[in-house]
């Protein structure tokens, strides 16, 4: 098993593990104190624009990580971008939707996301053999 990402970022363990996971979740609490705003002010599209360049620019920052503190940052932005779209995205599809399609789109637009995390597990287990930081970093940049 190839261990050029934990080597990288000093074999966290505990707290400095869950701080790679957890920070993502941090950035869609944050949002939701002007979301909603925001959804009604500007509309869903330009709402799930703004979230999408959100979402690229903290995987380029997540990419580009140089430490535990840059890459926690980057899953924050990510994660905010992420709620950007998780909130704007089903009310759009809802509204655009012919009323005989609506429950299919809804439910499809839903399914998407397990069908996105079966294909990035496959790339994960893809670049386990990438003998350098390519390893984990092309798996980040593969998310936009």
């Amino acid at each position: 098993m190839r261990t050029d990402g934990l080597r990288y970022f000093d074999y966290p363990t505990g707290a400095k593990l869950g701080i790679f996971n957890g920070t993502q979740g941090l950035g869609g609490v944050a949002s939701q104190f002007f979301l909603w705003w925001l959804v009604e002010k500007i509309g869903r599209k330009y709402t799930i624009i703004i979230g999408s360049v959100i979402i690229i620019i903290g995987v380029f920052l997540q990419t580009f990580a140089n430490g535990l503190v840059m890459f926690a940052v980057a899953r924050a932005i990510i994660g905010l971008g992420l709620s950007f779209e998780y909130t704007a995205a089903p009310m759009l599809v809802a509204e655009l939707a012919h009323p005989t399609h609506r429950a299919q789109l809804s439910t499809f637009l839903n399914t998407l996301y397990n069908f996105g995390a079966t294909i990035a597990a496959w790339i994960c287990l893809g670049t386990l053999t990438i003998q350098n930081d390519w390893s984990w970093r092309s798996v980040s940049l593969i998310q936009i």
